[in-house]
C-alpha cells in the first residue's frame, strides 16, 4: 500500500516493545504497528489482547507498518 493510506486493522497482539521516549511498537496478527509517544494515553495493551486500530500505512527501513497517531484509535 501507499504511504498515507488510511487503514483499519483488527487482530491479536503478539509482541509489545516499549521504546525509549515512550513509543510503542507491537505486532498485531502479523502486522507491525507503531504508536509514537505523542499519541497520548493508551489503553493497557498486552500480548494476547484482541484490538482494533485505525492508522495510516508507512514504510520504515523497507518494511510496511501501521502508524497509529492517537491513542483513541485503539
Amino acid at each position: 500500500m501507499t504511504d498515507g493510506t488510511l487503514v483499519r486493522w483488527e487482530g491479536v497482539v503478539g509482541e509489545v516493545y516499549h521504546a525509549k521516549g515512550g513509543s510503542v511498537i507491537m505486532d498485531v496478527s502479523g502486522v507491525s504497528t507503531f504508536i509514537p509517544s505523542s499519541a497520548g494515553v493508551l489503553p493497557d495493551i498486552t500480548a494476547g489482547t484482541s484490538i482494533r486500530i485505525i492508522g495510516t500505512v508507512q514504510h520504515w527501513k523497507g518494511k510496511e507498518e501501521i502508524l497509529v497517531e492517537d491513542g483513541k484509535d485503539i
